[in-house]
C-alpha cells in the first residue's frame, strides 16, 4: 500500500515539475498581455492575445492545483496507513492446522 502511494506521489510531483515552467511563463506572459490590453482597452487584437493568454494560463493553474491536491491527499493517506496498526494474528494450533481442508501440508 504505502509503495502505491509513493508511486501515486511520485508521479504527480512529475506531472507538477512539467507543468510548474509552464505555469510561470503563461503567467508572466499573461501579464504583459494584461498590461498591453489596459493600455489600449479598445485594441481588438489586444484583448484577443490577453484572453487566448488567460485561458492558457486558467488551464496550467487547474493541473497544477489538482497535482497539488493529489500531492496532498497521498500524503495525509501515507500518515494514515504509518499510524495504522499492523493487525496480528494469532498462530493455529497443531489441531486446526491438521483439520484445515485447505493446507497444501496434511498430516498423513
Amino acid at each position: 500500500m504505502i509503495r502505491l502511494l509513493g508511486r501515486i506521489k511520485q508521479t504527480a510531483e512529475d506531472h507538477r515539475n512539467v507543468v510548474e515552467p509552464k505555469f510561470q511563463a503563461a503567467e508572466e506572459a499573461l501579464f504583459k498581455a494584461e498590461d498591453k490590453f489596459k493600455a489600449n482597452p479598445n485594441d481588438a487584437a489586444a484583448k484577443a492575445d490577453y484572453e487566448a493568454k488567460e485561458k492558457i494560463y486558467n488551464e496550467l493553474a487547474s493541473q497544477k492545483t489538482g497535482e497539488d491536491k493529489v500531492i496532498t491527499a497521498v500524503d495525509k493517506a501515507l500518515e494514515k496507513v504509518r499510524k495504522t496498526p499492523v493487525p496480528t494474528r494469532k498462530a493455529a494450533s497443531s489441531d486446526d492446522r491438521e483439520e484445515d481442508e485447505s493446507s497444501v501440508i496434511k498430516t498423513i
